[in-house]
């Protein structure tokens, strides 16, 4: 475990540490300190992945049909029969009327590939497959369609997931676990009848009543509605359905709702658009909360919604995954273990370096910087990527000056041909630092 605690004006070296770890603790804006001399250091600017095509699915008397980019794209029939389905990004999962799970990755035109049997429910992310048996045992996979399925709880009856966090019912309890599919379960509610998660909210129902939480998993519940009969939830949208009336509203847990139509029996929601089944017709509307509505199919009887896959800028960029981002032990209040991975692919059996801000995404104001090197084992890397060898993983220990609730975000640095440094999958992540933590001495065990 690589031990890492950097001052402004001095670097400590500690015995035993295989890698010099630096951090800049910027006091105004980050990209003005990379003008200010950042760069000449040989830091580039971490950018996100661009996104593909956003997709509207619908079912038509047991057959998925999908349409991607505008709205007005053609359908294209993609499965039949199916008993229920899940979108998100690129990845489309179908389980049949025997229950068994396909899931098909990439155009609509791709290879479907048998991944479970005897599946009750299911759900795809960017980069996750989950699914349930009719005994309540849930599994879920990370990463490649082929790779190994982890068991994550039994006594379960209703689950949703995202890259970053797994939500569980159980009873009328909602559990939740963030990063690692190895993360510890947070109690986060009793009294639930219903759940939806993203990487930074949570909303429950329950007798009715919505309450959502944004930020941490120990945030505060806000009270949003009563007389709901079901809901989504975006990272900058709510939606609410009662009596056939659908409510949304945008940004703030505290803005103002709007009334979007009547008449609805089901609906979806993206950041950029809103989708509704009146009757058999599907109609989506894109943009703003108060633009008019488009009817994309009739004769329907679901749809859903995603947003565009995370695409790499090109095959050139680096890869890999923020696992978790956690205080290290209850004696070590302001040490943060990040643990994760990442390669490059034009120079696959190298370690590359990482960049974690402890504090928020690049730009944030007063963010820490640190510098590291992924190259500890990685089995499971070595073999979801051949050829690549398995010195790609980091577990690394920082101890951090801010407190709070901290984003912990990690973005790979390039180091061949791609045009980006990439923020990695899983991240960001957010740990609590109490105001009064003190700083414990790192080297003491």
């Amino acid at each position: 475990m690589e031990l890492n605690h950097f001052n402004a004006a001095r670097v400590l070296a500690y015995a035993g540490i295989a890698s010099i770890t630096r951090r800049f603790t910027a006091k105004i804006a980050l990209s003005l300190a990379v003008f200010l001399g950042l760069a000449s250091l040989g830091y580039s600017v971490e950018a996100q992945a661009a996104t593909g095509p956003a997709r509207i699915a619908a079912t038509f008397s047991g057959t998925l049909s999908v349409k991607e980019g505008s709205i007005s794209a053609t359908w294209v029939n993609v499965r039949s029969p199916v008993a229920s389905y899940s979108i998100s990004g690129n990845r489309i999962g179908v389980v049949d009327n025997n229950g068994t799970l396909f899931v098909q990755e990439g155009g609509l035109n791709a290879s479907w590939v048998q991944v479970a049997t005897g599946v009750k429910s299911a759900q795809v992310s960017n980069n996750r497959i989950g699914y349930l048996t009719s005994s309540g045992y849930l599994y879920v996979k990370e990463g490649s369609l082929y790779a190994p399925w982890v068991l994550e709880s039994s006594g379960v009856s209703s689950f949703a997931l995202t890259d970053k966090r797994i939500g569980i019912l159980c009873g009328d309890s909602l559990f939740v676990k963030e990063g690692s599919l190895y993360a510890p379960w947070v109690l986060e509610s009793t009294g639930v009848s219903s759940f939806a998660l993203t990487d930074t909210r949570i909303g429950i129902l329950g007798g009715g009543t919505l309450w959502v939480k944004e930020g941490s998993l120990y945030a505060t519940w806000v009270l949003e509605s009563s007389g709901v009969s079901s809901f989504a939830l975006t990272d900058t949208r709510i939606g609410i359905l009662g009596g056939g009336n659908l409510w949304v509203k945008e940004g703030s847990l505290y803005a103002t709702w709007v009334l979007e139509s009547s008449g609805v029996s089901s609906f979806a929601l993206t950041d950029t658009r809103i989708g509704i089944l009146t009757g058999n017709t599907v109609s989506v509307k894109e943009g703003g909360l108060y633009a008019g509505w488009t009817t994309v199919a009739s004769g329907a009887n679901t749809v859903k919604l995603s947003d565009g896959a995370v695409l790499p800028v090109d095959t050139h960029t680096p890869i890999g995954r923020l696992d978790s981002a956690s205080i290290f032990t209850p004696t070590r209040p302001t040490t943060i273990l990040v643990t994760g991975w990442a390669l490059d692919r034009d120079a696959p059996t190298s370690p590359i370096r990482i960049h974690v801000y402890v504090g928020g995404p690049i730009g944030t104001r007063d963010v820490e910087v640190y510098d590291l090197l992924a190259s500890t084992i990685r089995n499971d890397v070595a073999a979801a990527y051949p050829g690549t060898g398995n010195q790609h993983g980091f577990d690394s220990l920082i101890v951090t000056n801010k407190r709070g609730y901290l984003p912990v975000c990690v973005y790979a640095i390039n180091i061949g041909s791609g045009s980006t440094n990439p923020l990695l999958q899983g991240s960001c992540q957010t740990v609590y630092i109490a105001p009064n933590a003190p700083v414990i001495d790192p080297q003491a065990r």
